[in-house]
């Protein structure tokens, strides 16, 4: 048995690599390259860590932000028609044939060809909309949908300009991201990355998809889903179906050193999207990380004594928790 579900887009407006949701939230979206490294090369991958470490720690005072390791197809022919273009006029024929046996046994091999891009995105400060604005959005935001993003979209780009006080703030993450080679994504690479999030697995016209959204953001989540009995999601779009399985990762080792996961999932004969959604605890005060960490400690400290003094079996997971904490 099948049931419907609706797969909503949030964003309201996009400006160059900022992107404003429906709740008032600003983000700034990055796209970090990816760094190369050999599987054998540990020392690499542990500098490779520490910088990465470096950078998120000093996005402490923006509260969180989220990971993204996204597989896109590789468009393989645009590149064969790159090379088709360096074929000798006098010899054109043979190239073209050469070339189009070369593409047929690549695909017939491989399949589809994917490549992984990496993005970061970082939350700016909260934006307020007015009170009415905020009434109707809680009215019910599927039924006036339409009406309220034109008319918040008119207040917010012809009289507020939202953008605009965000610039700085967004200039001074790039430069913080600076280790990382982090980029700012262009309007246009902004609009189609997050248009993507609702055509996972779907081969479509990218050129196309990004028309239509740039006529008019609501087409962004311009699909239907399906979601089966077995857990799956059918996505449906005017250019091709699939099928998606979100699986999310529920349980960790106590010590997580050398992990490598991403590593591993990018070793999948098949695409993988993977997310990490951080959010930085407060390390002061009651109930900071650091006050936390230490009542808990203090807690399985005792626990263990007083079963230790009556004899009684500790359990390791227990012990495991006093040491790590």
């Amino acid at each position: 048995m099948k049931k419907k579900a609706i797969w909503e887009n949030h964003v309201l407006s996009v400006h160059d690599n900022l992107v404003l949701k429906d709740d008032g939230t600003v983000f700034a979206m990055f796209e970090v390259p990816a760094s190369i490294i050999s599987m054998m090369d540990n020392k690499g991958k542990e500098a490779h860590k520490q910088a990465t470490q470096a950078v998120i720690t000093s996005l402490y005072e923006n509260l969180g932000f989220e990971i993204l390791v996204k597989p896109l197809s590789k468009d393989l022919l645009k590149s064969y028609e790159i090379l088709l273009k360096d074929c000798d006029p006098r010899t054109r024929e043979f190239g073209e044939y050469l070339l189009e046996q070369s593409y047929s046994e690549l695909m017939n091999e491989l399949g589809n060809l994917h490549h992984y891009k990496f993005f970061l995105t970082v939350p700016l400060s909260d934006f307020s909309f007015s009170g009415d604005l905020r009434k109707m959005m809680k009215e019910g935001w599927q039924r006036f949908r339409k009406s309220v993003v034109n008319l918040i979209r008119r207040e917010l780009e012809f009289n507020l300009n939202w953008y605009e006080s965000y610039k700085q703030t967004a200039s001074d993450l790039e430069m913080n991201l600076n280790l990382l080679q982090a980029r700012p994504l262009k309007r246009e690479e902004t609009l189609l990355y997050n248009s993507l999030n609702y055509l996972r697995g779907i081969e479509v016209n990218k050129d196309e998809v990004l028309a239509d959204v740039k006529n008019a953001i609501e087409n962004m989540d311009d699909t239907t889903i399906d979601v089966r009995s077995d857990g799956l999601l059918e996505i449906h779009h005017p250019q091709g179906s699939s099928l998606l399985k979100f699986l999310p990762l529920a349980d960790y080792p106590e010590v997580v050193n050398n992990i490598h996961l991403i590593e591993h999932l990018q070793t999948l004969p098949f695409p993988v999207e993977f997310r990490i959604k951080a959010r930085f605890r407060k390390n002061k005060g009651a109930l900071g990380m650091e006050a936390t960490a230490e009542r808990n400690r203090d807690r399985i400290g005792t626990e263990l004594s007083e079963a230790d003094e009556k004899g009684n079996v500790t359990k390791s997971s227990s012990v495991g928790a006093y040491m790590i904490l």
